[in-house]
Protein backbone atom coordinates (compact mmCIF):
# COMPACT_ATOMS: atom_id res chain seq x y z
CA UNK A 1 0.00 0.00 0.00
CA UNK A 2 1.74 3.66 -0.87
CA UNK A 3 0.90 6.75 1.06
CA UNK A 4 -1.14 7.92 -1.96
CA UNK A 5 -3.30 5.03 -1.58
CA UNK A 6 -4.05 5.95 2.52
CA UNK A 7 -4.64 9.60 1.43
CA UNK A 8 -6.95 9.21 -0.95
CA UNK A 9 -8.91 6.50 0.46
CA UNK A 10 -11.29 8.50 2.51
CA UNK A 11 -10.87 9.74 6.22
CA UNK A 12 -8.91 6.93 8.56
CA UNK A 13 -10.16 6.92 11.57
CA UNK A 14 -7.54 6.40 14.54
CA UNK A 15 -8.07 5.36 17.99
CA UNK A 16 -6.20 5.80 20.45
CA UNK A 17 -4.64 3.10 22.12
CA UNK A 18 -5.85 1.50 25.41
CA UNK A 19 -9.07 2.25 24.99
CA UNK A 20 -8.96 6.09 24.72
CA UNK A 21 -11.48 8.33 26.91
CA UNK A 22 -13.23 4.57 27.97
CA UNK A 23 -9.95 4.13 29.49
CA UNK A 24 -10.39 7.22 31.86
CA UNK A 25 -14.01 6.08 32.72
CA UNK A 26 -12.40 2.51 33.85
CA UNK A 27 -10.17 4.10 35.85
CA UNK A 28 -12.49 6.42 37.61
CA UNK A 29 -14.81 3.19 37.97
CA UNK A 30 -11.90 1.33 39.62
CA UNK A 31 -11.05 4.60 42.02
CA UNK A 32 -14.76 4.99 43.18
CA UNK A 33 -14.65 1.25 44.06
CA UNK A 34 -11.24 1.11 45.86
CA UNK A 35 -12.81 4.49 48.40
CA UNK A 36 -16.13 2.29 48.78
CA UNK A 37 -14.51 -0.45 49.54
CA UNK A 38 -11.84 1.60 51.97
CA UNK A 39 -14.64 3.00 53.70
CA UNK A 40 -16.80 0.04 54.14
CA UNK A 41 -13.80 -1.59 55.87
CA UNK A 42 -13.28 1.79 57.78
CA UNK A 43 -17.13 1.22 59.09
CA UNK A 44 -16.50 -2.16 59.84
CA UNK A 45 -13.04 -1.64 61.62
CA UNK A 46 -15.35 1.18 63.73
CA UNK A 47 -18.11 -1.48 64.39
CA UNK A 48 -15.58 -4.29 65.61
CA UNK A 49 -13.81 -1.75 67.99
CA UNK A 50 -17.06 -0.69 69.35
CA UNK A 51 -18.21 -4.51 69.96
CA UNK A 52 -14.56 -5.22 71.83
CA UNK A 53 -15.01 -2.14 73.92
CA UNK A 54 -18.54 -3.61 75.42
CA UNK A 55 -17.35 -7.26 75.37
CA UNK A 56 -13.88 -5.85 77.70
CA UNK A 57 -16.29 -3.65 79.66
CA UNK A 58 -18.88 -6.98 80.31
CA UNK A 59 -15.76 -8.42 81.18
CA UNK A 60 -14.22 -6.14 83.64
CA UNK A 61 -17.82 -5.69 85.64
CA UNK A 62 -17.66 -9.54 85.84
CA UNK A 63 -14.77 -9.86 87.51
CA UNK A 64 -15.47 -6.79 90.03
CA UNK A 65 -18.81 -8.64 90.90
CA UNK A 66 -16.52 -11.66 91.61
CA UNK A 67 -13.98 -9.85 93.90
CA UNK A 68 -16.99 -8.80 95.80
CA UNK A 69 -17.94 -12.06 96.41
CA UNK A 70 -14.91 -13.26 97.44
CA UNK A 71 -14.24 -10.18 99.52
CA UNK A 72 -17.93 -10.79 100.78
CA UNK A 73 -16.67 -14.66 101.66
CA UNK A 74 -13.75 -14.28 103.36
CA UNK A 75 -15.21 -11.23 105.64
CA UNK A 76 -15.92 -13.85 108.65
CA UNK A 77 -19.06 -15.25 106.94
CA UNK A 78 -19.68 -18.85 107.64
CA UNK A 79 -16.51 -21.13 108.38
CA UNK A 80 -15.71 -23.64 105.38
CA UNK A 81 -16.45 -27.26 106.36
CA UNK A 82 -17.86 -29.20 109.06
CA UNK A 83 -16.87 -27.20 112.23
CA UNK A 84 -18.70 -25.73 115.02
CA UNK A 85 -20.20 -22.28 113.45
CA UNK A 86 -19.67 -23.76 109.63
CA UNK A 87 -21.83 -26.76 108.07
CA UNK A 88 -23.62 -29.21 110.12
CA UNK A 89 -25.23 -32.70 109.79
CA UNK A 90 -28.92 -32.28 109.85
CA UNK A 91 -30.55 -34.57 113.11
CA UNK A 92 -31.21 -37.77 111.45
CA UNK A 93 -28.89 -37.38 108.65
CA UNK A 94 -27.04 -40.88 107.86
CA UNK A 95 -24.27 -41.42 105.70
CA UNK A 96 -25.88 -44.27 103.75
CA UNK A 97 -27.31 -43.99 101.07
CA UNK A 98 -30.32 -46.54 101.69
CA UNK A 99 -33.79 -45.17 100.61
Amino acid sequence: MSVIALLAGGGANARPLFGGANASSAVTSAANAAIASAQQAAEMASQSLKSLSRATQAVQAMQAVQAAARNAAGQGGVPNGLVPGGLQVAPGASSSNNQ
